[in-house]
C-alpha cells in the first residue's frame, strides 16, 4: 500500500478511536464483547497500522509511547464524559494492545 494512504488510514483511526472514546455511553451500541478485549483489539489494530504507516525502526518507540499516552489521556477525559468511567485497567489494556499490534506488525514485516 502507498505510504500516504496508510498514514491517512492511521490518522483517521486515531481520530475515530478518540471520538468513540469521548462519546457518551448512551450513544454507543452494545458490542457484546468484553470491554478489555475491545481496548486490546482497538489499540492492536491502530498500532499495527501505525507500524505499517511509519515503518522506520526509529518510529516504533514513538508509536508505542504516543499511543499509550493517547490511551491514558482519553481515559482521563472519560472522567467528565456522561456514562463513561476512566479506568487504570482500560489504560493497561490499551498499552497491551499497542504492544501486541507493534509486535505482530514487526514480525510480519520480518517474515516477508
Amino acid at each position: 500500500m502507498r505510504a500516504c494512504f496508510v498514514r491517512s488510514l492511521f490518522w483517521a483511526g486515531v481520530a475515530g478511536l478518540s471520538a468513540l472514546s469521548v462519546t457518551p455511553q448512551e450513544y454507543l451500541p452494545p458490542l457484546g464483547v468484553w470491554d478489555k478485549l475491545q481496548h486490546v483489539l482497538a489499540y492492536a489494530v491502530l498500532s499495527a497500522l501505525g507500524g505499517r504507516a511509519y515503518p522506520a525502526m526509529k518510529h516504533v518507540a514513538a508509536l508505542f509511547f504516543g499511543l499509550v499516552a493517547l490511551g491514558g489521556a482519553l481515559e482521563a477525559i472519560q472522567t467528565i464524559v456522561p456514562g463513561r468511567e476512566a479506568g487504570v485497567a482500560d489504560a493497561v489494556a490499551n498499552a497491551v494492545g499497542t504492544g501486541i499490534g507493534l509486535f505482530v506488525e514487526r514480525a510480519a514485516r520480518k517474515s516477508v
